[in-house]
Order: structure tokens, then C-alpha cells, then sequence
């Protein structure tokens, strides 16, 4: 696809998208920040550590991202979140 058609391509999916959009701006910055570690491979009990927190905190705010964003696995979580960047990135020109 040449750029221009790429861009409307990816507008027309990001516009079918607003609702998943505007789940994951309900995640609080820490529920993000877990997200994020969690995409990134690391276990609860890792990220308990990196941020100080108990494992059991840290499956708590996953339980909520979780309803929050309609998911019930970490692999969908990983997919709803790398959408988001990607967009987010073409979005601000960051992407040709």
C-alpha cells in the first residue's frame, strides 16, 4: 500500500476502535504501568518487585484492567495495549 492509502486504512480501523480506545484510558497510571511490565513479559511476582508491591496487588490491578478492557488473558491485554502504541505513535507522525 502506498503511505497515503496506509494512513486512511489505519484511520478508518482506529475509528472503528473508539470504544477500545476509551478503555484504556479508564486504566489508572498504575494499572497501566503494570500492563506495560506485563506485555513485557514479566511475572507477577517480578513486577511486584520492580515496583514494590505485593504479588497479590499486582493481580489485583490486572483483575481490573482485565474487566476493564473486556479481556480475560495476558496475551490479549499485551494485543489491546501494542494496537494502542502503534496508533498512538502514527497518530503524532512518529510512524511514515
Amino acid at each position: 500500500m502506498q503511505p497515503l492509502l496506509q494512513r486512511n486504512h489505519l484511520n478508518f480501523e482506529h475509528d472503528s476502535d473508539d470504544h477500545e480506545d476509551a478503555q484504556i484510558e479508564k486504566l489508572t497510571p498504575r494499572e497501566h504501568e503494570i500492563a506495560r511490565l506485563t506485555t513485557k513479559g514479566f511475572s507477577n511476582k517480578e513486577i511486584a518487585r520492580i515496583l514494590e508491591i505485593s504479588p497479590h496487588t499486582v493481580s489485583r490491578h490486572l483483575r481490573r484492567s482485565f474487566d476493564k478492557l473486556g479481556v480475560q488473558k495476558r496475551a490479549a491485554l499485551s494485543a489491546i495495549l501494542a494496537k494502542a502504541t502503534v496508533q498512538n505513535k502514527w497518530d503524532h507522525g512518529l510512524l511514515s
